[in-house]
């Protein structure tokens, strides 16, 4: 199952890329998709401006309202 950005709420738990990069020292990551090999499940803590954060530190790259988040649960 899919969620977008706007349907996102803090405790999911979706699939995201491991860390692609950082922005002024914040690990960045990237919604993914049950075909990547490398991904990770992360928490959602909460998301502002186009942006996600994770329980663990990170968070994603700005984004528009349809970006799809795999929930973990159904992976």
């Amino acid at each position: 199952m899919k969620l977008s950005y706007t349907q996102l709420e803090a405790g999911v738990e979706v699939i995201t890329s491991e860390v692609d990069g950082d922005d002024f020292g914040l690990p960045l990551v990237s919604p993914t998709t049950r075909e990547v090999r490398n991904r990770v499940v992360r928490q959602v803590r909460g998301k502002n401006n186009g942006r996600v954060w994770f329980t663990d530190g990170t968070k994603t790259r700005k984004m528009h309202g349809r970006t799809s988040f795999v929930l973990a649960e159904s992976a």
